[in-house]
């Protein structure tokens, strides 16, 4: 049995050795991916989206607006939350950002590239991206993955997708992923959907991990217009949940839940900058109701 068992041992690693460079690379960077990724649940990130219009009609595309969140990846799935919050528990993004907008952008990607056993593979060779020495992957995601889904006003479709990654030469970890979507039913609106994401090592505490650093999405709908967000990563920190018990509390510091179309008069004691200001961000103002009488709150 002993002799049995050594002459499986030596036949298993002739048998590695004898598979392509290219080949083993690629298993490298599974593990590395699967790694990065079984630590993120650990820390946040704020990502910041700027959203922006290009209609076929003009030279430059329209600004639509800015917006900030908190972003986790927890048990699989992107978690979000308003920066500064106690939680971050909201699956769904559309809910807390209606309009044009994206996830899978923080941690889902690698995960439904790397991680699913159905993504078929291709080595290209080395290359150049930006002028640095690197090797490129193609790869294929079928629609019965079920990894992409995309929704609109209109309805929903689940597709496949496919695209290319980069490795730095003498590296595992991928520094950009593109993708593009596959065959997209024109009756939820969008006639094409792509992505490009960049990568880079993020240090947290004493851990340093590879996450997305920006993003840009681009949807376009039948009539050519293009729905444009760029996303960036950025003060990445651990996140670790409270529970906070307060004794009498006043009723002022109460959570109430406004109608969407409420309004109201405030003095803003927080500058609020339309350049660096976003969507999301707290600020403080006084409140003048319809007495003319003032009362400080945290909005």
């Amino acid at each position: 049995m002993k002799c049995c068992a050594g002459l499986f041992l030596i036949l298993a690693c002739q048998a590695q050795q004898e598979l392509p460079p290219e080949t083993l690379l690629l298993a490298k960077i599974k593990a590395k991916v699967a790694e990065n990724l079984s630590r993120l649940p650990n820390y946040t990130c704020t990502e910041t989206i700027q959203r922006s219009l290009w209609h076929k009609s003009t030279a430059t595309p329209e600004m639509v607006d800015t917006i900030r969140l908190e972003v986790a990846f927890v048990h699989n799935k992107e978690l979000y939350g308003w920066p500064g919050a106690a939680r971050i528990d909201e699956p769904d993004i559309v809910k807390m950002v209606g309009g044009s907008v994206g996830n899978g952008y923080f941690a889902l990607f690698l995960n439904n590239i790397f991680l699913v056993s159905s993504t078929t593979f291709h080595y290209v060779g080395r290359t150049k991206l930006e002028g640095q020495d690197a090797q490129r992957y193609d790869y294929s995601v079928p629609q019965m993955a079920g990894a992409y889904r995309l929704r609109s006003a209109e309805g929903a479709a689940v597709v496949g997708y496919h695209g290319s990654f980069w490795i730095a030469e003498g590296q595992v970890d991928p520094v950009r992923i593109n993708v593009t979507a596959d065959d997209i039913p024109t009756d939820i609106g969008f006639s094409a959907a792509t992505s490009v994401l960049d990568y880079g090592p993020i240090t947290i505490g004493s851990k340093t991990s590879v996450l997305p650093q920006a993003a840009e999405i681009v949807f376009t709908d039948t009539e050519g217009t293009e729905h444009r967000s760029r996303l960036n990563f950025r003060a990445c920190h651990e996140f670790v949940g409270e529970s906070v018990v307060k004794f009498n509390v006043p009723a002022a510091e109460s959570t109430v839940a406004l109608p969407e179309d409420f309004t109201v008069d405030i003095d803003l004691i927080t500058p609020i900058d339309s350049d660096t200001s976003a969507g999301g961000d707290p600020f403080q103002a006084t409140l003048v109701d319809d007495r003319s009488e003032e009362h400080t709150s945290e909005l």
